[in-house]
């Protein structure tokens, strides 16, 4: 019998009990993260959800497990990868010129803030030239 891997799998509502917050999005995502992450796969993500800053945890099949939707009226603790409700998530890594845009509208922080700010371990140029190689690659696929 081959052996699978947890990281394809999801925690159960009853491991993320403690996790459930309705506030502390920045700090309920890292101790999750922290607690399970290795175990699932999970990552932190920071970003907006519907315009305000948040933070949430994904997990490598793409599925977004949000400890603190519940500040949200229609938030969900798990939304699927096709799930329309992701996008309603803007990640500052993975959405880098979502990011951009939404800041230069809303006139909030500057990206390098937004990065400070979340205490991210990455440059505004780093992203923007990672951002540039996938437009560069997805071009040439074109």
């Amino acid at each position: 019998m081959a052996a699978t891997s947890t990281k394809t799998s999801l925690p159960s509502e009853a491991e993320l009990e403690k996790f459930i917050d309705v506030e502390a999005c920045h700090e309920y995502a890292r101790w999750l993260v922290k607690e399970l992450g290795k175990k699932y796969g999970l990552i932190v993500e920071d970003g907006y959800y519907k315009g305000g800053s948040h933070s949430w945890t994904r997990a490598p099949d793409g599925t977004i497990v949000d400890t603190t939707a519940g500040q949200f009226p229609d938030g969900q603790l798990f939304v699927p990868p096709a799930h329309p409700s992701q996008n309603f998530y803007i990640s500052y890594t993975r959405d880098w010129p979502g990011v951009n845009a939404y800041a230069a509208k809303e006139n909030e922080m500057t990206i390098a803030e937004l990065i400070e700010s979340h205490g991210l371990d990455v440059t505004p140029q780093e992203v923007e030239d990672h951002f540039a190689l996938l437009q560069a690659r997805s071009a040439s696929t074109l």
